[in-house]
């Protein structure tokens, strides 16, 4: 858990990226 938070506030654009295509994944199965 530890080397994921690392990696979150090196990168915090990459959390906010994969939540973007969760959303999108998620739309596409409602469509």
């Amino acid at each position: 858990m530890e080397f994921a938070e690392k990696i979150g506030e090196e990168k915090p654009g990459q959390m906010e990226t994969k939540k973007t295509i969760m959303k999108l994944e998620e739309m596409l199965v409602e469509a």
